[in-house]
Parts: structure tokens; C-alpha cells; sequence
């Protein structure tokens, strides 16, 4: 099944070669922990568990994406034109574009193609009821002060919720503002990258909607950021709302299906390792908590399992190889998080086990994707095999009517001199053969 929907996807790569770069990635060695493990695990599960932003961009921007919705990424690496005319490049964490698929693929007959909103509310449906400091990103203005927030509000277009493109940022540090800094470079650049267009003396650079994942916060770490530009006595904000891990406990995770937030749940651990570590019966409490994630996981893989769908992408559940994926990289994340603390770090990884990146659960999946493109690429030559003797056959038949010397059929064609034969007694030709059969 993973062969048949890659080949959907990549129909314009040869088979072939698909299949020999799957055969090198799978003969890499498996990663180990380094300095960048939180974004490698962050921009793996993104890439590797793509459906599993669309629940979070739900949470952050208030939007209703069905589980349905199409997720693609754009190029994460930007050149920064400077004043001195150097240029500087930036490597930005996740950006991609969210687009609810036509009506007649996503849902069943009856059902609206736009889901509506689970239980439970959004960071920007609680600002927009006053509930958190976080803000809806919604079109503002107001003509007394000149100021004019920056959004997209929810619509629909074509009967679906339109494209909407989103840049998420991973950061380990607690905001010092700088961040804010880099998500204008970064947003301005891949508006200028991405979907920029000039025409008849104007520039319209569309700005993607930025949020920021805090691994770790304080109490100057804020839930909404802004970055305000002025221009021609106005002022221009764009909200930039903040994913606190701290905010999170593992039944908000589960309840709204913020997954690809749960290899970063051992930061709420954090202060505590020192605890944990000389403490077996608190350490046995957090094993506890780790057990629950493995059982609830397996639950889910479960249900998608009995469902019979082989792509979790397409229903928003959670299968086996999305489970490993998130167990790896919490793997991951535990090795660096806990590089100190031995015994927290076996805690969690004889619970979450398995390989990390290049992980187990990614080369279990290229070696079935390897075994299906095999078979594929083998009923492809066969078909096509099948379909030259087919053509070939022809060919011999309306030059046996024409009373094409025997030898030169076999020339042509390759069939040898009993094939030649018993296609012309079928069509009742006699031969004359005066070429020898090479």
C-alpha cells in the first residue's frame, strides 16, 4: 500500500530510481543524540508525521482544518540579503501550507468537507473570549488608531477552507525577544521566496502566519507575541502565538490530538530530574506517566489497525508506524534532555525503546516501501514484456499476409521458425523461406 501511494505521488520519478535512493537511505546508520536533537526531532516527526500539524495549527490559529487537510512544505533554507550587500543563511524550523482536499476525496457522502471544531477550545478562540492572553490572528482596524492587526480569518473558498500558509518555529530557551527577530527574517523572506508576485508596478509579498513552540518558559515568557510594523502613519501587527509546552498536560494532548507535542513532554520533568534521578519511587511515578503515553499510542495504532487504513494521514489517527515515530524521537529527546541523568534517561527509553533517527520505525517503512516498489518495478517490466510480444505478434502477422519472406520475419520480429509457422497456418499463408533463422 505505502508502494501504491508513492507511486501516486511521485509519478513523474522513474520507479527505478526511486527505489535505489530508498536502498541507500535505508543502508545509512542509525543517528545518535547531538547538540541538535530537539529541532532534528521536532523537524522529523513534522516531516515524517506531517497530519499531525494540522490538529496544532488548529490549537495555535484558531483554524477548524478537517483531518483530511493537505499538508505541503516549502524549502526551509533562505538567503538573507543584507544593507552591505553580504548574504546570510537561515535555516527556518517548519514551513508549509495547509489546504483542505477537494469535497469528493476527503469525506463521505453527506458529511461537510470542513470539520467542525473538537471539543475543547484554541489558544485564539480562548483570547478571543478573554479567557488567555493569546489573540485570534484576525483583521483588525481601527480607524482612530491607525492600527490594523495582520491575519487571515476563517473562510471558506470553493466549499473548502482556503490554503493558508504557517512557519513554526521549535525553541529550547525560554523568549529573550530575539526570537521575535528571526520570525520577521524568516517570514519575510519566504514571502519574498514563496509567493511573491510583482506585476504592473506592484509587489505583493503574502507573509505566512509564524508561531513559536516553547520547550521551555518562564513568567516572562508571554502566550501571544507581536511584531508591529509601521508604515505611512499606521501600524501593522502580526500576532505570533506561543505553544508552551508547560501549558499542556498529557490529557489536553490526547483530548485535542496534539501528538507531535508529546516527544517534548519530559520538559515538564525537568527541574525535577535532580529528584528523580536519587528518588526511585518519584522516578517509578514518571515511568508511570511514560507507560500511559505507550498504552494510549498502542490504542490508537490499534484502532487504525482494525480500521484498515494504512495511512494515518488520511483519517488523523495514529498508526503503528506514526507510534514509533513518536516514540523515537522521544527517545531522542530524553537522551539529550537527560544526558546527566542516567537512570532518568533509562526510565524513559526502557518504556519508549527503540531506535532513534535514522530510526527504526523510518527503515521498517522504507523496507516495505522497498519490497513494494520490487514488486511493482517486476509487474511493471512484465506488463511491458507482455505488451512488446503483444505489438510484435501483430507486426509478424501483417507480414506474414503480405507474404514477407520467413527469414526477415524472424529478423524483425525474433520469433523463430516454429512461431513463424504456426501464426501462418492460422492464417492459413504459406511461407517461403529463402533467409536462414539467426
Amino acid at each position: 500500500r505505502y508502494g501504491t501511494n508513492l507511486m501516486k505521488k511521485k509519478q513523474s520519478k522513474d520507479t527505478s530510481q526511486l527505489l535505489q535512493q530508498l536502498k541507500q537511505r535505508v543502508a545509512l546508520p542509525l543517528d545518535e543524540p547531538d547538540s541538535a536533537a530537539y529541532d532534528d526531532a521536532w523537524r522529523t516527526e513534522a516531516n515524517d508525521a506531517s497530519h499531525l500539524l494540522i490538529p496544532l495549527v488548529n490549537e495555535a490559529f484558531g483554524e477548524h482544518y478537517s483531518r483530511n487537510a493537505i499538508v505541503t512544505f516549502a524549502p526551509n533554507e533562505h538567503l538573507l540579503n543584507r544593507q552591505d550587500g553580504e548574504t546570510a543563511l537561515r535555516i527556518t524550523d517548519t514551513s508549509f501550507s495547509i489546504e483542505e482536499a477537494p469535497a469528493d476525496e476527503e469525506t463521505p457522502a453527506g458529511e461537510s468537507p470542513v470539520e467542525e471544531a473538537p471539543a475543547g477550545e484554541s489558544l485564539a478562540e480562548e483570547a478571543a473570549a478573554g479567557e488567555s492572553p493569546a489573540e485570534k490572528s484576525l483583521i483588525k482596524e481601527d480607524p482612530g488608531s491607525g492600527r490594523q492587526d495582520i491575519g487571515t480569518p476563517d473562510y471558506l473558498e470553493h466549499g473548502r477552507q482556503s490554503k493558508k500558509h504557517f512557519l513554526m518555529e521549535c525553541e529550547s530557551s525560554p523568549s529573550n525577544g530575539k526570537i521575535l527577530v528571526r520570525i520577521f527574517e524568516y517570514i519575510a523572506q519566504i514571502g519574498l521566496d514563496q509567493e511573491s508576485g510583482l506585476e504592473d508596478g506592484r509587489l505583493t509579498v503574502r507573509i505566512p502566519r509564524a508561531a513559536v513552540i516553547f520547550l521551555r518558559s518562564n513568567r516572562n515568557t508571554r502566550n501571544s507575541m507581536e511584531i508591529a510594523i509601521e508604515m505611512d502613519g499606521r501600524t501593522l501587527v502580526s500576532k505570533v502565538p506561543a505553544i508552551k509546552i508547560s501549558d499542556y498536560s498529557l490529557e489536553d494532548i490526547f483530548e485535542k490530538e496534539l501528538y507531535i507535542l508529546l516527544p517534548f513532554f519530559l520538559f515538564n520533568y525537568e527541574r525535577r530530574f535532580e529528584e528523580l534521578e536519587h528518588n526511585k519511587e518519584q522516578l517509578e511515578e514518571l515511568k508511570r506517566v511514560y507507560r500511559d503515553i505507550g498504552a494510549r499510542l498502542d490504542a490508537l495504532a490499534m484502532e487504525c489497525a482494525e480500521a484498515g487504513d494504512a495511512h494515518a494521514g488520511r483519517n488523523g489517527l495514529v498508526d503503528e508506524f506514526t507510534k514509533r515515530t513518536l516514540m523515537d524521537m522521544a527517545n531522542k529527546v530524553a537522551g539529550k534532555l537527560a544526558a546527566h541523568y542516567p537512570n532518568v534517561r533509562k526510565g524513559v527509553r526502557s518504556i519508549m525503546g527503540g531506535k532513534i533517527l535514522n530510526y527504526e520505525a523510518k527503515r521498517i517503512r522504507d523496507e516495505a516501501m522497498i519490497e513494494a516498489l520490487e514488486g511493482a518495478l517486476e509487474r511493471e517490466n512484465a506488463a511491458t514484456k507482455a505488451a512488446t510480444a503483444s505489438t510484435l505478434a501483430s507486426v509478424a502477422e501483417r507480414m506474414i499476409l503480405l507474404h514477407t519472406d520467413g527469414g526477415t520475419i524472424s529478423e524483425v520480429t525474433g520469433f523463430d521458425h516454429d512461431e513463424i509457422e504456426a501464426m501462418a497456418r492460422k492464417l492459413e499463408v504459406n511461407l517461403v523461406w529463402t533467409k536462414p533463422v539467426q
